[in-house]
Formats: C-alpha cells, sequence, structure tokens
C-alpha cells in the first residue's frame, strides 16, 4: 500500500536534476525558529510568570477562523493500492463558515458569522474597486468589536467582579 500524500519535491524534482546533480544545492533544513528567538521567548514567558496574574485576568483574545465542508487545497491523503490511486473530487464552492470568537480566563464570547461565510456578501465597499470586500476589512472587524465583543466582554468581566 501507498500512501498519496508522501509524494514530496524530493521524490519528484531531485531525480529529474541527477545528472545536474552539482550544479543544484541540496535542500536545507531550517528551524522554524532561530536559537536567539527561542531564548527571547523563554525570557518573556518566565517573566510573565512572575507577573501578577490578575493582570492577565483582565485580558481577551479574539481569533477568526474558516471552517469548509471540504479541503480548500490538496487532500492531506488517503491510503490506496497503486492500482486503485486515483483523483480526489473538489468541489468548486466549499461551503465554509468564518467566525471570529473571544477568549478570557472568565470564558469565551459567542461565536460571530462574519464575510467569507457561504454566500454572505459583504456590506462593505472596497473603495478602490467599488466591489464588496471578499474577506473581513477593517470597518466590519471594528463593528464586529463594538456590536459584539464589547457587550459580550462588559458583561462577562462584570460577572467576574472585575
Amino acid at each position: 500500500m501507498l500512501f498519496s500524500a508522501e509524494l514530496t519535491v524530493n521524490t519528484h524534482v531531485a531525480p529529474r536534476f541527477a545528472r545536474h546533480r552539482d550544479s543544484v544545492p541540496p535542500l536545507k533544513v531550517v528551524p522554524m525558529l532561530s536559537a536567539s528567538q527561542k531564548l527571547a521567548r523563554v525570557r518573556y514567558a518566565k517573566a510573565a510568570l512572575r507577573r501578577e496574574l490578575c493582570s492577565w485576568r483582565r485580558v481577551m483574545i479574539t481569533d477568526s477562523k474558516y471552517f469548509r465542508l471540504h479541503t480548500s487545497g490538496k487532500p492531506a491523503g488517503r491510503w490506496c493500492t497503486p492500482a486503485t490511486r486515483g483523483t480526489v473530487a473538489k468541489p468548486q464552492h466549499s461551503i465554509a463558515a468564518h467566525v471570529y470568537m473571544g477568549i478570557s480566563y472568565h470564558g469565551t464570547t459567542s461565536l460571530k458569522f462574519v464575510t467569507g461565510t457561504h454566500k454572505q456578501v459583504s456590506k462593505y465597499i472596497n473603495p478602490k474597486t467599488k466591489l464588496p470586500h471578499k474577506g473581513v476589512a477593517k470597518d466590519e472587524y471594528t463593528d464586529v468589536l463594538r456590536d459584539h465583543f464589547i457587550p459580550e466582554s462588559n458583561k462577562m468581566f462584570a460577572h467576574a467582579g472585575k
């Protein structure tokens, strides 16, 4: 059995450059973080641990996430025999939900669906193209903060006595 996602740059490209191997430098593995970056992060984390825990209790972090019914790119892979290896059909327009949410020491906010959710067109117009924005623009995020996150966080932090 073969795992179809195991096809890498080395297995496809390297053999084609076999006769030019001296002119093609080998791939270099580089760490995601340098040693100085790791040290700086460890110093920051240790300093944050020494800070008063109450200061972190007044922080709320927001983030967005796309949830898709189908993958938007190449499938991760599937087990198959060489005889049954084939292609995976991909829909042209996958159903998706683009949501924002906030999290703090005291709890979480509810999900807020924003532009990028399936068939939801932005009401915010791009001044350059005169068309609706394709993603969340600064005006939309400002409205999400004002109309959703700030009221919910006020309730959350008031309930916590902060």
